[in-house]
């Protein structure tokens, strides 16, 4: 009697390393040992492929998606991202690797672009510059959103890479030192930073801003800053004139009780 060849079960391989919740993701997962061998394969990259589980898990990820075999093989950090173009059409693929499987998830291109509509809308509604940099000797700034403009007066695109100016090139020089110094002990204390200081606009005039941010860590292990800057020199003026305004009237009370008659 011929014993039936049992069909590739994804369940009991799935529930075993807990992965059963990738197969109720919107995006196509699936999991992939380090020898290559597929055993998860979830319901949405199934549609987007048009393979089975069934087909899919046991197999080869180099004989059913030939297209990402070879960025598995040559992976060298815990994650990697990329485009490739696949039946489904153009992906953006992310990889995470574990000590014994890899993680892949694809997401339409159109979703990506879609998101990216939706973080410049939200990015174009902040009354401040939202910006990215690395945390090195110069503060290379990777983004910096339009805003930025209208509170230096330079465009976003002198800063990208330090392409024209650095990021703190139009800080005043009675402020570097204690800018860094804050932004660094929070760093280094893991927790979030503000300080305000002085900076330079284009047309020679000092203005003031609020400077909020913290550390980000990249997968590739880099230490990044995110934050936002807001333009606050109207507020510093109107503290300025108020002090002022007080001080004045503090003179005149002393002058007045040094003139009055004493009783």
């Amino acid at each position: 009697m011929k014993r039936r060849r049992r069909q590739p079960q994804q369940t009991a391989e799935v529930q075993n390393h807990s992965f059963d919740w990738l197969d109720r993701l919107p995006i196509g997962v699936c999991v992939v040992r380090s020898s290559g061998q597929i055993v998860f394969w979830n319901a949405t990259i199934a549609a987007w492929t048009q393979i089975s589980p069934q087909q899919a898990v046991s197999q080869s990820i180099a004989t059913v998606l030939p297209q990402l075999y070879l960025p598995l093989q040559s992976l060298q950090t815990e994650t990697l991202e990329f485009s490739a173009d696949l039946p489904a059409g153009r992906m953006q693929v992310s990889i995470a690797s574990q000590p014994d499987y890899y993680t892949i998830s694809l997401q339409r291109s159109v979703e990506c672009d879609s998101y990216q509509d939706r973080f410049q809308s939200l990015v174009s509604n902040i009354p401040g510059a939202v910006f990215r940099c690395a945390v090195d000797e110069h503060w290379t700034v990777e983004y910096i959103s339009e805003a930025i403009e209208a509170i230096c007066g330079h465009p976003a695109s002198d800063f990208i890479d330090n392409r024209v100016r650095t990021f703190a090139s139009h800080d005043h020089p009675d402020d570097v030192d204690r800018v860094r110094r804050v932004v660094t002990e929070a760093l280094s204390e893991n927790r979030p930073y503000a300080v305000e200081y002085r900076i330079f606009h284009a047309d020679g005039s000092i203005r003031w801003v609020f400077d909020r941010g913290r550390g980000v860590l990249a997968p590739d292990g880099k230490l990044h800053v995110e934050g936002v800057l807001l333009d606050v020199t109207d507020r510093k003026l109107a503290e300025a004139q108020f002090e002022q305004q007080f001080q004045r009237t503090l003179l005149l009370s002393a002058n007045h009780r040094r003139n009055s008659p004493q009783p």
